[in-house]
């Protein structure tokens, strides 16, 4: 029953960056709060709740990421893809925020509260912030499934790749690495692609893949 409170401390510290604000030096709760601007008692008990959960150990008089934190988060995405997810995921609550209340009424969530869900694919053509988290956090998480992939295709003879909402051209990328001859052509919305190129620099690709911004249903395709 607790679960949910839990996960809101949880995300709390994810969206603050308060692992990343301990992982050099431990801090005392009175300084944490300062630099957050909460008030002390409430930044005292957040703290607490990591502990409990071994997420936070203290060290004299401050509190440090554990071995934990820094294995299972930390080490595993950055902070502001951990950031981010944790945002996605408190617009998610809203589903079962007073669940009980409004579980019989014959109609969404959305509607009760008199919301308007927001339209991802909008949102990624409005949002150039929110496109660029968006994509690098996706790029972060699917490394190791598109690496998986790449293992699994045979792509003997294969020369030229099409990447249909590529994204970030994560899966692009582990063919490429796979495939030194082959080039890639990612397909995706304008604000993604912008994205993309910097990650393909990043990665030593920028030479075998191009970006070709755009809605992949509605363009000529490359041949």
């Amino acid at each position: 029953m607790n679960g949910s409170i839990y996960a809101a401390v949880l995300g709390t510290a994810m969206e603050l960056g308060i692992f990343w604000r301990l992982s050099d030096s431990a801090l005392p709760a009175e300084e944490l709060a300062i630099q957050l601007n909460i008030p002390v008692n409430r930044c005292i008990y957040l703290l607490q709740i990591l502990g409990e959960l071994g997420l936070l150990e203290r060290s004299g008089e401050g509190y440090m990421p554990s071995a934990l934190t820094r294995k299972t988060i930390m080490e595993v995405q950055s902070q502001d893809t951990w950031a981010f997810q944790a945002r996605e995921d408190r617009d998610l609550a809203l589903y079962v925020r007073d669940l009980v209340r409004n579980i019989s009424k014959p109609m969404s969530e959305w509607q009760v509260r008199s919301l308007t869900p927001v339209e991802y694919i909008e949102q990624l053509k409005a949002d150039p912030i929110y496109a660029t988290r968006l994509t690098r956090k996706l790029y972060q998480i699917h490394q190791s499934l598109a690496e998986e992939l790449a293992n699994l295709l045979d792509l003997e003879g294969v020369n030229r790749l099409l990447d249909l909402g590529g994204g970030s051209g994560v899966v692009s990328f582990a063919l490429l690495r796979k495939c030194e001859e082959m080039e890639a052509v990612v397909i995706d919305f304008d604000s993604v692609c912008e994205v993309g190129r910097a990650i393909a620099e990043e990665n030593k690709l920028e030479k075998r893949v191009t970006y070709l911004p755009g809605d992949f249903l509605e363009l000529d395709l490359p041949k």
